[in-house]
């Protein structure tokens, strides 16, 4: 356990020690920015191509853009409440992320299915892989500065 633990980057100091909180915002906003970059460096669209498809993503950035704000008012939330989270802001915290990935997932796939009418099968795959990697490497620097919540002084969970 240990060994995939530290394959991961999480060492058992570092799952136990509380770290200063820090917005996602600034994690996220260089990365979305350059996304249209990143997007248009890996994926040769033709000239027809990507005269089709980049309309589509403007309209999938916006929607992303909504979601990602929701996503960081809950996370501010979290943080706000991080040193006295009660068991009913834990299950909230627990079943509003659960409902966010889920508008997610389900913006993603109506996306890629608007955008699979204008691209090849293998574009398609190489965008929708170029979006997961982004949505990982997003999702990694937020996680990276969110805590853990530390167990040992809860008192909703006496060890």
């Amino acid at each position: 356990m240990s060994l995939v633990l530290a394959t991961l980057g999480i060492t058992t100091p570092m799952v136990n020690q509380a770290k200063p909180f820090s917005p996602p915002g600034r994690i996220v906003q260089p990365l979305e920015q350059d996304r249209h970059r990143l997007i248009d460096s890996n994926l040769a669209l033709t000239r027809d191509e990507a005269r089709q498809f980049w309309p589509i993503y403007d309209r999938f950035a916006a929607d992303l853009q909504k979601w990602q704000e929701r996503r960081r008012h809950q996370i501010g939330l979290f943080g706000e409440n991080y040193d006295n989270l009660s068991e009913d802001e834990a299950r909230q915290f627990v079943e509003e992320g659960l409902t966010l990935e889920e508008q997610r997932q389900q913006l993603l796939r109506e996306h890629l299915n608007r955008v699979g009418h204008v691209l090849p099968a293998y574009k398609l795959a190489l965008y929708s892989q170029i979006e997961f990697k982004i949505h990982a490497f997003v999702e990694a620097g937020i996680a990276e500065h969110i805590p853990l919540l530390d167990d040992t002084d809860s008192t909703a969970n006496p060890r």
